[in-house]
């Protein structure tokens, strides 16, 4: 087999701009700015550096985001309250919570709160339900950025073995169950 080497500034380029189109699309259909809320609890660096990102890639699109930040103590009541708001709030489209929360907030309790219609991560049991049976939902970012990358490179999936290294809820067993409906024959490794 060939080594292919990949080019992410300019398959990162070419998405952000197909991103700009369909986005000025629904600004036409709607008549709204699609609204981000990024909600961060504490204050862990790699998830300062990764909502920074998120903001700048959301502004250069046309996103309006905003990044909600939280003290580290924030009770769950009160977080619970945010994210209810956040549901409701007609401004907000969509909502990711940084992870990782402080030991004392649930990601479950996150992703049980959190509406399936805003839930961009992809982590609610309603999301997580229709990746399992092939159903459109929110995907978890990094593995549906594997398999765009996947797509834009025509790389032939049907048949082939895949192993995974890691089983998270948010990149190995999602990204599983998007191969195995592309008839990949896939083999997960973990370190237990």
């Amino acid at each position: 087999m060939t080594a292919l080497i990949l080019d992410g500034r300019a398959m990162g380029a070419e998405i952000k701009a197909e991103l700009r189109e369909e986005i000025h699309r629904y600004q036409q259909v709607t008549g709204r700015v699609p609204g981000l809320v990024i909600v961060r609890v504490g204050g862990d660096t790699a998830s300062g550096m990764y909502s920074k990102a998120i903001l700048r890639v959301a502004k250069e699109v046309g996103i309006d985001a905003r990044l909600e930040q939280l003290p580290i103590l924030t009770s769950v009541d009160e977080l619970r309250s945010l994210l209810m708001h956040l549901n409701n709030d007609e401004a907000t489209q969509g909502i990711i919570v940084q992870m990782p929360l402080p030991a004392h907030l649930s990601q479950n309790m996150v992703a049980d709160t959190v509406s399936a219609s805003k839930d961009i991560d992809g982590i609610s049991p309603r999301s997580a339900g229709n990746l399992f049976l092939g159903l459109p939902s929110f995907l978890p970012s990094t593995a549906a950025a594997v398999m765009e990358i996947l797509a834009r490179t025509q790389t032939a999936l049907v048949g082939k073995r895949v192993v995974i290294l890691g089983r998270s809820n948010v990149v190995g067993k999602p990204l599983s169950m998007m191969l195995l409906q592309k008839n990949a024959t896939v083999t997960i490794c973990h370190s237990r």
